[in-house]
């Protein structure tokens, strides 16, 4: 099939929908949504980035507090999600106007947000401006995620985390599908 260009953009399809949580400046626990963020590296420890505008409430609070959480929503909190990125944490509690919970990460100087299913605790590694953005880089301390996602292998289920992504191109966020095979084994079938 013929392809047509697009132009530059940054279409990477689809992306992970993430929530940053930091404290502010005050101490009061703050989230933002991300949309532009992932792995980074995970040998031989683990680092993922995400990416904040400056004139952001979020990136300053990172820069003072030096670590950042990432959770990961679920359907059911893609309401909160969205006004979590809609909204700015200069003008209002988030948190408190979403009825979420803050707890203090025992790791890292962020909040664990205990409603979302998954959540990575990170410890800020370095970070690079791109123009108006700049990418956060963090150390993953540990994961954390509800006892009843997992399996009794250790293996996160899918199904029971049920997650956002989020198309850049039209704006829309979505849930994932079916199984379609499993890594490293599909690609050995001729």
């Amino acid at each position: 099939m013929e392809k047509i260009s697009l132009g530059s953009k940054p279409l990477i399809m689809p992306t992970p929908l993430m929530v940053v949580g930091t404290y502010d400046g005050k101490g009061t626990p703050n989230i933002a949504t991300c949309a532009w963020g992932g792995v980074i590296s995970h040998v031989p420890k683990a680092y993922i980035g995400v990416c904040f505008r400056s004139e952001t409430y979020t990136h300053d609070s990172i820069l003072k507090r030096g670590a950042f959480t990432v959770h990961f929503p679920n359907h059911e909190l893609l309401a909160a999600t969205d006004y979590a990125g809609i909204y700015s944490g200069r003008d209002e509690n988030k948190i408190k106007e979403l009825g979420l919970t803050a707890v203090q990460s025992d790791l890292v100087d962020a909040p664990i947000i205990i409603e979302f299913p998954l959540v990575l605790e990170c410890k800020l590694f370095d970070t690079i401006r791109i123009n108006r953005h700049t990418q956060f880089i963090g150390e993953v301390q540990d994961v954390k995620i509800n006892e009843n996602c997992i399996d009794e292998a250790g293996k996160i289920v899918i199904s029971q985390l049920n997650p956002v992504v989020y198309a850049t191109n039209c704006g829309a966020y979505y849930g994932l599908g079916d199984v379609l095979g499993i890594g490293y084994q599909v690609g050995k079938k001729k």
